[in-house]
């Protein structure tokens, strides 16, 4: 049985971070059996893309981090944070892409880059 953490609507389906049999995956469309997703690796980001540089990207969020957001280019996107996880949709044009967590007072605590 699955259990959503975190999902988001984005221009290709409904993305989210799961819990599952196989343990947290990132799922590329939670609509569409068979959509594919992407084992996830303790606290390490991971990322699904689609033509013309659109991503999801997702994952557990470290101890005592309350919000995540992707830098990318000097370009921020804020991530939908639930249940310990959390979940963005942009379109990037550039690589890598680095994920920032903060804390409940908006302070930095560290920073991932994301796989893919």
């Amino acid at each position: 049985m699955n259990r959503v953490l975190v999902s988001v609507h984005h221009t290709h389906g409904h993305s989210g971070v799961v819990i599952g049999d196989g343990g947290v995956l990132l799922v590329r469309n939670l609509r569409a059996a068979g959509a594919g997703w992407e084992a996830l690796q303790g606290e390490r980001p991971g990322v699904l893309t689609w033509p013309g540089d659109h991503l999801v990207a997702g994952g557990l969020l470290p101890g005592g981090a309350a919000g995540a957001e992707l830098v990318v280019g000097g370009r921020r996107a804020s991530a939908v944070v639930a249940r310990g996880a959390w979940i963005v949709a942009t379109h990037v044009p550039t690589r890598p892409v680095e994920v920032r967590f903060t804390g409940p007072d908006g302070a930095e605590l560290g920073r991932a880059m994301a796989a893919g």
